[in-house]
């Protein structure tokens, strides 16, 4: 819970660090994006990470980025299990890319991978 201007300030910018985080990355495998993205104030509405044409034509997803204090720990376990899996089967890491495709009852599934994992295959 926010209870001060102060815890306000330091979740901002924690939330605007990782935006960046995740647009460097990005870049990383998109270098043509630089400069096509952006990231958005966390008092503005809509996607975190803001894209240009050119970029959402390149790369047609929208991004949605999120920490947790508490953590994602049951999805990282999972995908570390798939990881253990991939690895199992004696192939080149670079060869196959480890996804945990997870659920929680009534609800859609999700697939969970490493960003950088996604970025290679998109």
């Amino acid at each position: 819970m926010i209870d001060s201007a102060k815890e306000s300030h330091k979740r901002k910018l924690k939330g605007e660090k990782h935006q960046q985080e995740c647009i460097d990355d990005i870049v990383e495998v998109f270098p043509e994006l630089f400069g096509e993205l952006s990231s958005c104030p966390n008092c503005k509405h809509g996607e975190d990470i803001k894209m240009s044409e050119k970029a959402r034509d390149i790369l047609p997803i929208s991004i949605e980025c999120k920490t947790s204090k508490q953590g994602y720990s049951k999805a990282y376990h999972d995908l570390a299990q798939a990881q253990h899996q991939t690895r199992k089967l004696g192939r080149a890491e670079d060869d196959i890319t480890p996804v945990a495709l997870v659920n929680a009852e009534a609800m859609p599934i999700l697939a969970v991978l490493y960003n950088k994992d996604l970025l290679k295959i998109l």
